[in-house]
């Protein structure tokens, strides 16, 4: 009796309801063999229908004495238990022959299994005296507590001689360590038998256990005087100071005064302080107040700011002949420089009659300035009379209709009560309406000639394309008379 939202994380369709009538789910089950798990992200639960077979969920259930929810991220199952008896979590410390890590992520903590012994889990269990839940994330199993008394973390304060900062990501508190004394890690390296690699998120670095080589930590560490650290997400390693040459590290860390990080974030290094001339940085702090952080994304380079400053703004753009494009992140400004002329940036504001176009992405605004032709942009700015805004995100470019395409939104927007808006992410074609009632999505079908799967990002679904036929584009973009972005 309620509204269907259908995610699609990996290769598995997640049914995001606010309530799932269980007489949809048995319906569900018979008719898919497959089963179907709900569990709440944000204030919504999602039904999963994953390829986990029943009788191996009832096993499951009957071990561990609860309920098995299924997820799919990336190309890995992702199996939640509410909770997991410690008599499991032995079973399968014994079997897979793996420790525990601890995160937090929303509101539960995940513990990784990766190479530390099974006393350190046993002693983390008799600590906390919480169930378990275990996740499977990229390569790597998860644990997760549903709490960590405040006992446990003096101990590990005690044991690893660091505080404990405390940072919030949705409404949960996480918990990381500012720093990894060497002394920690050769403890866990002796334990573990691996090397230890630090990764830093925000202002906070997290420890996570690899296979960097011992000596190449040491050597980091003896640097830069920090703790060097590696993070794992999906298939990516994201390693800090694995390429940047020692000499660099310490000529930079003498003018900047700030360490050097590099981040792995897909097949992309990211890397701070590594390619921006030393000069600009300086004229930079200068100029801002504020310390300079230099990311590289995909293709582009990518300058932080606590705050910048449009006289510093102009004087980057005349100095670098380049566009600016500023991103907010967080708390902060992100300043994107490409190779767009400043001459190209001047040109394209005067036929499009605007500045900076401003995005929003949370509660954030985002200003992009991109390589779309002026030819194709006074087209659509003819068209559509408004302008055009485009993003670049990674080798892809997203064409976004905001203010929902005219013919084409009217007949949507009959069916379905709500505005329409395109995206183009990755090699897919992404519909956002608030609402995507049945019979649209039938009609869509028949159209394209593809599936459709829906999405649920923020307060909207989006509705994905598989492949959207340019013939069906042809018919959506004439009548639509709607500006496009360009991502």
């Amino acid at each position: 009796m309620t509204g269907v939202r259908v995610y699609l994380i990996g290769q598995e369709r997640i049914v995001l309801n606010t309530t799932v009538p269980l007489a949809y789910v048995r319906m569900v089950e018979r008719a898919t063999m497959t089963v179907v798990r709900v569990y709440l992200i944000g204030q919504e639960r999602i039904v999963q229908f994953s390829t986990v077979p029943l009788a191996y969920v009832r096993m499951v259930e009957r071990t561990t004495m609860t309920a098995v929810r299924v997820y799919l991220i990336g190309q890995e199952r992702i199996v939640l238990f509410t909770t997991v008896l410690l008599a499991y979590v032995r079973m399968v410390e014994l079997a897979t022959m793996t420790g525990v890590h601890v995160y937090l992520i929303g509101r539960e903590r995940i513990v990784l299994y990766t190479t530390v012994p099974l006393a350190y889990v046993r002693m983390m269990e008799r600590a906390t005296i919480t169930g378990v839940r275990v996740y499977l994330i990229g390569q790597e199993r998860i644990v997760l507590f549903t709490t960590v008394p405040l006992a446990y973390v003096r101990m590990v304060e005690r044991a690893t001689m660091t505080g404990v900062r405390v940072y919030l990501i949705g409404q949960e508190r996480i918990v990381i360590f500012t720093t990894v004394p060497l002394a920690y890690v050769r403890m866990v390296e002796c334990a573990t038998m691996p090397g230890v690699r630090v990764y830093l998120i925000g202002q906070e670095k997290i420890a996570l256990f690899t296979t960097v080589l011992l000596a190449y930590v040491r050597m980091v560490e003896l640097a830069t005087m920090t703790g060097v650290s590696v993070y794992l997400i999906g298939q990516g390693k994201i390693v800090l100071f694995t390429t940047v040459l020692l000499a660099c590290v310490r000529m930079m860390e003498r003018a900047t005064m700030t360490g050097v990080h590099v981040y792995l974030i897909g097949q992309e290094r990211i890397v701070l302080f590594t390619t921006v001339p030393l000069a600009y940085v300086r004229m930079v702090e200068r100029a801002t107040l504020t310390a300079v952080r230099v990311y590289l994304i995909g293709q582009e380079r990518i300058v932080l700011f606590t705050t910048v400053l449009l006289a510093c703004v102009r004087m980057v753009e005349c100095a670098t002949m380049t566009g600016v494009r500023v991103y907010l992140i967080g708390q902060e400004r992100i300043v994107l420089y490409t190779t767009v002329p400043l001459a190209y940036v001047r040109m394209v504001e005067r036929a499009t009659m605007t500045g900076v176009r401003v995005y929003l992405i949370g509660q954030e605004r985002i200003v992009l300035f991109t390589t779309v032709p002026l030819a194709f942009v006074r087209m659509v700015e003819c068209a559509t009379m408004p302008g055009v805004r485009v993003y670049l995100i990674g080798q892809e470019r997203i064409v976004l209709d905001t203010t929902v395409p005219l013919a084409y939104v009217r007949m949507v927007e009959r069916a379905t009560m709500t505005s329409v808006h395109v995206y183009l992410i990755g090699q897919e074609r992404i519909v956002l309406s608030t609402t995507v009632p049945l019979a649209y999505v039938r009609m869509v079908e028949r159209a394209t000639m593809t599936g459709v799967r829906v999405y649920l990002i923020g307060q909207e679904k989006i509705v994905l394309y598989t492949t959207v036929s340019l013939v069906h584009a042809r018919i959506v973009v004439l009548p639509t008379m709607t500006k496009v972005h360009v991502y």
